[in-house]
């Protein structure tokens, strides 16, 4: 294995470790501040959990080559792969008669129409157009996490003690914000090492869709599948749902606003795929179907191969 794919290994393993324990601190934040169990997954989780790749494509331009920056771009258009085409097929076979809010499936309805919409204005939209739009886009999720925080549902209540508190046998939300805070910083370190290695690939951005999902979403299919073992995976879609949201509108926003947003042809087939799996999703969430979300995951060679071309 070359020199870059060590550092591929690291990053991703760095991102893991931050994950695991910034779940952790999240949920007793959430708890704390009163939030429902769809707010905490698909708002805090969801929008801390974006960071790394939101940490790509920002950093991108600072890396002083047009390659970085098109790791960035790519990283952004990467990002729902797995929590879309994996993570949420595979808690949805955990998930039968979990009370679901309304938010979920409506998180993929947006998604289904606003992902899309972003790829075809690479094509479409003039380059100083699309900074207009990417403020429209980060301010369209400002608006939507307000509808998140007050929508209806039940409030996390069952929150145990932080990694930090059980550690320093100390009981204060404080250890827990610090807690979350450390790994956060981990993530943005393993992002900033991912972009690195990447770089050294010959065929970039194909090699940027194919892992940096893996480097960069690990974390909520982790958080998700943590939830999901705790028996929560009500909390684990509305975390899944939220990052595809925010991933539609913040998180291309910067990435529009950092890297210019020039996109290959093949990006408006990833999109395609991602807009058939989102409508799925919400169909079977919103019926109540959830045994059909695992099919889905069939859909994920698609998405390598419209990779690939």
């Amino acid at each position: 294995m070359p020199v870059s794919g060590f550092e591929v290994v690291g990053a991703v393993s760095i991102l893991v470790v931050s994950t695991v324990v910034f779940v952790d601190g999240v949920e007793r934040i959430a708890a704390r501040l009163g939030l429902t169990r769809f707010a905490t997954g698909a708002l805090l989780a969801a929008a801390l959990t974006a960071l790394p790749e939101s940490f790509i494509a920002l950093i991108s331009p600072l890396h002083g080559s047009a390659k970085a920056v098109e790791i960035g771009a790519a990283s952004v258009l990467a990002a729902p792969s797995i929590t879309l085409l994996l993570g949420a097929p595979a808690v949805s076979l955990f998930a039968s008669g979990a009370k679901l809010g309304s938010g979920v499936w409506k998180n993929y309805v947006l998604f289904a129409g606003l992902f899309p919409a972003a790829v075809l204005s690479s094509y479409f939209i003039p380059f100083v157009g699309r900074f207009t739009l990417a403020f429209m886009l980060i301010l369209l999720y400002v608006v939507l996490a307000r509808w998140m925080v007050l929508a209806e549902g039940d409030a996390l209540t069952d929150a145990g003690l932080t990694l930090a508190e059980r550690l320093l046998k100390k009981e204060s939300i404080w250890l827990a914000v610090l807690q979350a805070a450390a790994s956060v910083s981990g993530m943005v370190y393993g992002a900033d090492m991912f972009l690195d290695a990447v770089s050294g690939f010959e065929n970039h951005f194909t090699y940027t869709l194919l892992i940096s999902p893996f480097a960069t979403c690990s974390e909520e299919v982790l958080a998700a599948a943590y939830w999901t073992a705790r028996r929560k995976p009500d909390i684990a879609l509305s975390l899944l749902s939220g990052e595809n949201l925010i991933q539609a509108t913040f998180v291309v926003g910067l990435g529009m606003a950092s890297t210019g947003w020039s996109l290959p042809a093949n990006a408006v087939l990833v999109s395609a795929v991602y807009c058939l799996s989102a409508t799925v999703l919400a169909y079977s969430v919103r019926a109540g179907r959830l045994k059909h979300v695992p099919a889905v995951i069939l859909l994920y060679p698609a998405y390598v191969f419209t990779s690939t071309l």
